[in-house]
Order: structure tokens, then C-alpha cells, then sequence
């Protein structure tokens, strides 16, 4: 049987000029049956989005800096990090052509603010600034190291692939899914109430999740069923 091919967006680094991501993506996905298959941005390359998912059987879109805030009506606070304009145009634009072509996607942190964004949703552009007595959502502990707590919808996908109300997880974000986009719904929340997890119902395969699976999947049952439903609905 032949293997999915799963996309995987890239950082940038302007300073080296290499496209990058985190080996814990490729090795997650090859881990659970799928071939990782690196996705770059260029100026221009939204011109070839069809070319650019020809190819593959299933959209990661990764982690990596914060999201312009002018694609979800919002000016810039001062606690914006830094932001990649062609990325975010090139991202956005792929997600929303994943969801209209009904191609499996499987968003993780920066990715599920582009999927939240692409449907019409916003954004928190930090959350030490516009929530109170919240939990602290970038953790100083390994990446691997689960730190809070995600309480899961009974009748969410995500509940059908993981099958637990309560997980733990790590937590490396300071921006967050404020209000919903078109067509999504809540499928987990932390316990001080942000949306960790959203997703698409109906559709083959559209999850976001807010914390890093890739980086437990070595550990953690949870993640590596997260990965393996995904790679599996790409089949």
C-alpha cells in the first residue's frame, strides 16, 4: 500500500535564508505511516496553490511566529513578536483551499490560529495582556514535558480519536484562538477557558490543536493517536 504524503509548512529564517521546520513533525508523521514532504513560501507561490497540493495527501501546518493581526481585523499590540507576511498569505490561502477540497489537515499551535484565521475567526495577540488570571501557556520545561490540562468535548473527533475527557499537555504559545471561524466548532478547552482544540465535524479530517503533539509522540499515547488518525484519514 502506498504511503500518504503529508505537506508540512516551513519557517523562514531570513538571517541563514533556509526554509526550516522542526525534525519532531517529519518524524511524527513518518512514525505513524505517512512520507513528510516539505512545503516552502515564496512571494508569488500563492499563484500555485493547486500545483503545491497536487502532490500530497494530507496538510500539516506547523508552528512558528506570530500571525499578522491585520488578517483578522486588528491592529498590532505591542506584544506582537515578529511575523512573515508571505508566509501568513501563502498559509492562509492553503488552508482555506484544504477546506474547500476537503483535504485532511492537521493544524498544531501557530497552525491552528491560520486554520481559525482562514475560516473568518481571530485571534488573542497575547495573552498576558488580554486575559487575567490565566494559566501560563509557554512553559519552561522540555517540549516533551506535559505541563496543563485540556478538558475534551464528549462529542467532539477528538474525543472519538483520543477517547478521554481530560488529557495533559504541554504549552509553548502566547497568542490564542479568540472567536471561532465559519463552520468550526470547540472540540477541547484548558480549565481556565481557552480554546485548545477546534475542528470540523463533517469533514474528513479538519483538527487544530493549540499544544505541540509532534514533540510527545515518543511518549504520549495521546499524540501518537493524534498523528496516526490523521496520516491513516490521509490514506
Amino acid at each position: 500500500m502506498t504511503k500518504p504524503v503529508i505537506g508540512i509548512t516551513s519557517c523562514f529564517d531570513s538571517g541563514g535564508e533556509k526554509f526550516w521546520f522542526k525534525r519532531n513533525y517529519a518524524s511524527a508523521v513518518w512514525k505513524t505511516g505517512g512520507v513528510p514532504f516539505a512545503l516552502p513560501h515564496l512571494e508569488g507561490m500563492t499563484d500555485d496553490l493547486e500545483e503545491m497540493v497536487g502532490p500530497i495527501d494530507g496538510l500539516l501546518l506547523s508552528g512558528g511566529t506570530d500571525l499578522d493581526p491585520n488578517y483578522f481585523g486588528q491592529e498590532p499590540k505591542f506584544e506582537l513578536n515578529e511575523i512573515d507576511p508571505i508566509r501568513d498569505r501563502l498559509e492562509i490561502d492553503l488552508a482555506k483551499l484544504a477546506l474547500k477540497e476537503e483535504i485532511p489537515v492537521l493544524a498544531i499551535c501557530r497552525g491552528i490560529q491560520i486554520l481559525n484565521v482562514a475560516a473568518g475567526g481571530n485571534l488573542y495577540q497575547d495573552l498576558g495582556k488580554q486575559r487575567e488570571n490565566g494559566l501560563n501557556h509557554y512553559q519552561d520545561a522540555p517540549r516533551w514535558h506535559p505541563t496543563h490540562e485540556v478538558r475534551i468535548d464528549r462529542g467532539s473527533t477528538l474525543y472519538d480519536v483520543i477517547g478521554k475527557e481530560k488529557i495533559k499537555v504541554n504549552s509553548l504559545h502566547h497568542q490564542n484562538v479568540m472567536d471561532v471561524g465559519r463552520g468550526f466548532e470547540v472540540a477541547a478547552r484548558s480549565s481556565d477557558g481557552l480554546i485548545e482544540a477546534i475542528e470540523q465535524r463533517e469533514s474528513r479530517f479538519q483538527l487544530g490543536v493549540q499544544w505541540h503533539p509532534e514533540a510527545m509522540v515518543d511518549n504520549d499515547e495521546n499524540s501518537f493517536r493524534i498523528f496516526s488518525r490523521f496520516v491513516e484519514v490521509a490514506q
